[in-house]
């Protein structure tokens, strides 16, 4: 067994130099390089290097934080964004009130689209009363 590995083994080794043979007379053949092919590849390369380089945009300004939303007048269609401060919920209770089909909605574009009236009417349905003091 390990006889007939040996000798698969210096197969494979004579097929390999045989082909790095014809390789390297190949290579052999290509024709040397001349001066007149290395001024024109220096040419080139000054050339390319003598280019600009390629203009870079300049960095995002960095935002300083947000200013707080503040609507004196609210929409008749709001993003969950104004909605939650009409209603005065956070944005996930809101959102996923939303999801649960608690208030009405539609999605367009990606963004939830709330109808005042429907957070009206909303308010209206799940207020609580206020509770006497007695």
């Amino acid at each position: 067994m390990v006889d007939q590995l040996n000798k698969n083994l210096q197969e494979h080794c004579a097929l390999i130099i045989e082909e790095l043979e014809q390789v390297i007379g190949a290579l052999e053949r290509l024709p040397k390089p001349t001066d007149e092919n290395r001024r024109w590849f220096k040419g080139i390369k000054a050339e390319y290097l003598a280019q600009p380089a390629p203009a870079r945009k300049p960095p995002a300004k960095k935002r300083k934080c947000k200013e707080p939303l503040v609507v004196t007048q609210y929409p008749e269609i709001m993003e969950i964004k104004i909605a939650k401060e009409y209603i005065g919920v956070s944005y996930d209770v809101l959102r996923r009130m939303i999801i649960e089909g608690e208030v009405p909605a539609v999605k367009k574009r990606g963004r939830w689209r709330i109808r005042k009236c429907d957070l009206d009417e909303w308010a209206k349905t799940n207020s609580v009363p206020p509770q006497k003091n007695t």
